[in-house]
């Protein structure tokens, strides 16, 4: 019996065997479970003794716990909350009573204990796991530890992502089903010295933060992480590759969207034409929601109906980091209707079609506004001329200028009016008029000055000067005369020319008006400033 049961002590007697046995290197605070039973030399064995259960005494737990953040879908460290998985059994080193976390900010510590045994604090998996639900917005830093009667393990601190754009900078390949998920990717040309480790997690679309999330730790040396399910079908997966660096500083390489089985994809939840022209349109549509896509979303199908079975049909790769898409219809028929339909698809197939309708605009429509814009422009323009031309009629643009009406000359001269205006013709807006128009008749020199010296008719000289259009003159003022004269008075402004002469003139003219009227002229000449200023006398206009 001592040969048999090597490391039992016993002792024997007549009535009862005494034995007993030592266990080296317990786990601290670990349950144990003793039965024992006799075995005799031939082979015969007595049935198990009762069992006895002890525990360990307990310790202060050793080692760190695994600290992660669920950050969603969205992976902004503002929506993000602390998690971590329990301490194996080797470490506890007894019953772990609660976590302490603790949250740091600019100018406070807050101190929150988390229990195991609260439903909302921790969940069950291969592993079990445990998360605090307050969003980590505004934290400096985050730290969990665990303790039990004896002690507590060192702080763990959570190291968040590095802020800023997300960029694929690497990229992973899923093999997924429904009972495991295999991800992985290439290492980089040159390992950086500050690489400390990858960080590998998936995060299951939709699901409250803390659930349907899990991560694992590979060496950096390593190009492969391995998840047991199982995971849910028709359901999206984002798994996520990271970097951790010696300093706990956490970059993000890549995303992807993973599934353990694939079905079609439901309808765009809206679509819209807007933008419409005669010859193009823009089409406007929101990208399915992630977990209503059952599957990855390869493409967006538009079918455009033209009428008469003829149909246009266009492939739009999806981008996953948007929300909206657009695509413009190019080349259409002016004035022409027509239907669209779209849909998405993914390796099981299309989808459900969303529809819209629409009518290409007509030409004219751009004709008309064109008109519409020469003739408010035109309206325009002439309202300025009409500013214009009335400023330039005011009467402090207008030039006084002596008034030929007054003259006595043209008082003999009404014929010249009464002719023809090929004649003369005076116009009432020019600001300096011509007063008269005189007729050369080109004769021999000689006989010319000898007819004039050997006549002594002044009217006879007057008629070769002037011609036949002389010879009859009315001494009467033409009420004409008087009208336009006072009409141009009126319109620029002038004075008289009689306010500027001398009142004896004017008794004077008076008087020789009851005369003769060529005999008139000649005295007027010699007394008169006006005629003798501008008017040539009949000899001088013989001297040319």
């Amino acid at each position: 019996m001592r040969d048999s049961l090597p490391g039992v002590s016993h002792e024997e007697d007549t009535d009862v065997l005494h034995g007993s046995y030592t266990v080296d290197s317990l786990q601290p605070g670990t349950g144990y479970e003793f039965h024992v039973r006799c075995s005799c030399e031939t082979g015969l064995t007595s049935d198990w003794s009762a069992i006895h259960r002890i525990r360990s005494t307990e310790t202060a737990p050793d080692g760190e716990l695994d600290v992660w953040g669920d950050c969603g879908i969205s992976q902004k460290s503002s929506d993000c909350v602390v998690t971590w998985k329990k301490l194996p059994i080797s470490q506890a080193h007894g019953l772990i009573l609660g976590y302490k976390v603790r949250r740091s900010y600019n100018n406070a510590t807050v101190l929150v204990t988390v229990s195991p045994a609260e439903p909302k604090g921790c969940v069950a998996g291969e592993e079990m796991q445990c998360h605090f639900t307050s969003p980590l917005k505004d934290v400096a830093s985050v730290s969990v530890s665990a303790y039990n009667s004896r002690g507590a393990t060192e702080p763990s601190y959570l190291a968040l992502p590095i802020p800023g754009k997300e960029k694929n900078e690497q990229t992973i390949r899923l093999v997924m089903n429904e009972e495991k998920l295999t991800v992985s990717w290439d290492l980089p040309s040159k390992l950086s010295d500050h690489l400390k480790e990858y960080v590998v997690q998936y995060k299951q679309a939709g699901s409250p933060p803390g659930q349907g999330f899990d991560w694992i730790r590979v060496k950096k040396s390593s190009t492969t992480g391995v998840f047991d399910g199982p995971y849910r079908r028709y359901t999206p997966y984002q798994v996520s590759l990271f970097t951790v660096s010696n300093s706990s500083k956490v970059h993000h390489l890549s995303s992807a969207i993973g599934y353990s089985l694939q079905g079609t994809p439901s309808r765009v939840p809206s679509f819209k034409v807007f933008s419409i022209a005669p010859t193009h349109v823009t089409l406007f549509w929101e990208s399915i929601p992630l977990p209503q896509q059952s599957g990855v979303i390869l493409y967006y199908q538009i079918v455009v109906e033209t009428g008469a079975d003829r149909q246009n049909v266009y492939n739009v790769s999806a981008s996953p980091q948007q929300d909206n898409d657009t695509f413009q219809l190019l080349h259409l028929s002016p004035g022409q209707e027509y239907e669209v339909r779209i849909r998405a698809v993914t390796a099981a197939g299309p989808g459900a079609n969303e529809t819209a309708k629409f009518k290409a605009k007509h030409h004219e429509t751009f004709g008309y506004l064109i008109l519409a814009v020469l003739g408010v422009s035109l309206l325009v323009v002439t309202c300025v001329i009409s500013v214009l031309y009335s400023a330039c009629r005011a009467p402090w643009f207008s030039y006084k200028v002596p008034d030929a009406r007054n003259s006595h000359i043209f008082r003999h001269m009404k014929h010249q009016i009464n002719d023809s205006l090929a004649w003369i013709c005076i116009p009432v807006y020019e600001p300096n008029p011509k007063i008269s128009l005189l007729e050369v008749l080109e004769i021999q020199p000689q006989p010319l000055r000898s007819s004039l010296e050997e006549s002594s008719d002044p009217d006879e000289i007057t008629r070769l000067v002037i011609g036949d259009r002389g010879s009859h003159v009315d001494c009467q003022d033409d009420p004409r005369e008087e009208a336009v004269a006072e009409e141009t008075d009126h319109r620029y402004g002038r004075e008289k020319y009689s306010k500027m002469v001398d009142s004896n003139e004017e008794r004077d003219r008076e008087a020789e008006n009851r005369e003769d009227c060529w005999s008139s002229l000649e005295e007027e000449q010699s007394v008169s400033g006006y005629e003798k200023h501008f008017m040539p006398t009949a000899l001088e206009v013989l001297e040319v």
